[in-house]
């Protein structure tokens, strides 16, 4: 006589639900004398709670009494990773969010203030060029005014 078989909602894999599964069968098998009078064999439905299959279990199969707590304990840890790791996530996506509108603020920022220096060069090179053209013609004034001044005093 065999328990019939129900999935379990813990998150191990389909190998070690039939261990569970042919563990609880053997567990029954040698030990008809605990189980309680009157109670059902038949385990909790497709739809139980994990705490509901747990405590089926406890109540039912005390020589898997150990190993279900310990897997109650694995998934609770692993529950908790989860729940870090998807808090983790979070905030880092988050932050990866600012960090593009910052860089993005950034490089608009930056494209101004290059169009602003372009303007300043160009602006300084347009000044250089009128400085030495008047730099230039004032070389050429000077030089003109030499030569008439040189001229007047060989006539007179």
């Amino acid at each position: 006589m065999s328990s019939p078989k129900r999935p379990l909602s813990s998150p191990t894999s389909q190998s070690k639900r039939q261990r569970v599964d042919a563990n609880a069968d053997a567990d029954m098998h040698e030990q008809p004398s605990k189980r309680a009078p009157g109670k059902s064999t038949s385990g909790p439905t497709a739809s139980a709670s994990l705490s509901t299959e747990f405590e089926y279990i406890l109540k039912h199969h005390i020589s898997l009494a150990a190993p279900t707590v310990s897997l109650l304990d694995w998934y609770l840890c692993l529950w908790n990773c989860y729940i870090v790791d998807s808090a983790l996530k979070i905030r880092l996506e988050e932050e990866q969010g600012q960090l593009q509108r910052s860089i993005a603020w950034l490089t608009a920022e930056c494209d101004i203030l290059l169009q602003c220096c372009n303007d300043q060069a160009l602006e300084l090179s347009g000044r250089r060029k009128a400085v030495a053209a008047l730099n230039d013609g004032i070389f050429e004034a000077l030089k003109a005014s030499e030569k008439r001044a040189y001229r007047m005093v060989e006539l007179n």
